[in-house]
């Protein structure tokens, strides 16, 4: 097929593409090397500086990687729209959705093979963003007002059947660290570790409510974005981190006052950022709600934050169409984001104890050469055997054979009308 000899960059460019979602993809790797890195080479002396960081930054992680895999199946699905094609579904958006929940279903594997086939269903990354390219267009068939009725309703329930779910581990006497394929027979439980296992990377039902935000707060930026003037474009992303700001405000105004202080539900997250370091750590034994990780709070936090992140970068690149330095290199690997994601976890095969200045200057220049690394597997390898070539070449040949299939049955029919 021709189509394994094209470069993915070069694929790329063939398809409508927001220059600052493939930017802000290779700021969220840029956050998911560098945390994946710290957290296994690294001294026990400054544990608490890590996570210090992995809690304010968090927002440049699986709330920027999600979101942006949202923005880009929007942006996909009303190009279609308007070149006429009405299809909820093609046979690319199957394949890719597949591939990337078999791989998650692989790594799901790795630290959870001992549940058996439940752990399929375990909270990942790949997972979710493979669920969301599915529920984007069924979401997008949708106006907004019932886009934001369902997401009141989620907001609403969901505290309440945590409450229930987390009324399974505390009956059998466990934390989320010490589920087993036993306890799986409590309803509760399973519900919990399927929709909110807070150790998992991403709890689907958590994060469930990113689709419905991207798809309200950004609806009416991916439809214009590229049939208005500069001056129209800047007041759409100025609307856009405005609504972030009142997200951010009221994110910490609820979780200050409605609820009380949580230890988290995962017991190391508040134990690492309490502990003792030689640069700084936690001063007090509980958090506010919207900084523990993978409650729903601060999921709707982190969103407020991509907002605004999304707002500065789309100003200078979209409106005053600046550069940064190295852009294109940045922006491949931001497009590789996905073979990006898949390498950043080589860290935890082996760990190092490593001292804190010894750390910052092996990883910089390391990470710079990781991006240098993807730009010659795109420019010179053509991208042959990253994750983004793969599904690019089974989507073709997978496209290629409904197509076929196609035209056959119609050909048949034609021949049968004739015979007639």
């Amino acid at each position: 097929m021709k189509i394994i000899n094209k470069p993915v960059l070069k694929q790329s460019k063939e398809v409508d593409r927001l220059p600052t979602i493939d930017f802000m993809r290779h700021v969220s790797m840029f956050f998911v090397f560098y945390c994946h890195f710290l957290i296994n080479w690294r001294a026990d002396n400054w544990v608490a500086w890590i996570n210090l960081q992995w809690t304010f930054l968090d927002f440049l992680g699986i709330t920027s990687f999600t979101g942006l895999s949202v923005l880009g199946n929007m942006l996909s699905y009303y190009k279609r729209r308007e070149k006429g094609d009405t299809r909820l579904f093609t046979p690319g958006s199957w394949v890719r959705a597949l591939c990337l929940f078999g791989i998650a279903v692989i790594m799901n594997l790795v630290p959870q093979g001992f549940m058996g086939p439940i752990a399929m269903l375990a909270g990942n990354v790949l997972t979710i963003i493979a669920i969301f390219s599915l529920l984007t267009p069924l979401v997008l068939r949708l106006n907004w007002k019932l886009r934001t009725v369902l997401l009141a309703v989620l907001l609403i329930v969901y505290y309440p059947l945590l409450t229930w779910a987390w009324g399974g581990l505390v009956d059998a006497g466990i934390t989320s660290l010490h589920i087993l394929p036993n306890h799986i027979s409590d309803p509760r439980v399973f519900v919990y570790y399927v929709l909110f296992d807070h150790r998992m990377q991403a709890p689907l039902l958590t994060w469930l409510p990113i689709v419905l935000l991207v798809s309200i707060v950004f609806d009416r930026f991916v439809k214009t974005q590229d049939k208005v003037p500069k001056a129209r474009l800047s007041k759409e992303l100025n609307r856009i981190c405005l609504i972030g700001i009142i997200i951010v405000v009221a994110s910490i105004i609820v979780g200050s006052t409605i609820f009380p202080p949580s230890k988290g539900y995962v017991p190391e997250e508040l134990e690492n950022m309490t502990n003792p370091g030689f640069i700084w750590h936690w001063p007090v034994d509980w958090l506010p709600i919207y900084l523990v990780r993978n409650a729903l709070n601060m999921v709707v936090y982190n969103f407020g934050l991509f907002c605004i992140t999304f707002w500065f970068f789309g100003q200078i690149q979209l409106v005053r169409g600046k550069r940064f330095p190295a852009q294109e290199k940045l922006m491949n690997f931001g497009k590789l984001s996905l073979t990006g994601f898949l390498l950043s976890h080589i860290p935890y095969v082996y760990q190092l104890q490593m001292p804190f200045w010894l750390f910052y200057l092996i990883y910089i220049p390391l990470y710079i050469f990781i991006v240098e690394a993807f730009w010659l597997w795109t420019t010179r390898l053509k991208g042959v055997g990253t994750i983004e070539w793969g599904i690019l070449v089974a989507s073709a040949m997978v496209t290629k054979a409904v197509e076929h299939k196609s035209k056959t049955g119609k050909l048949r029919s034609t021949g049968t009308k004739t015979a007639l």
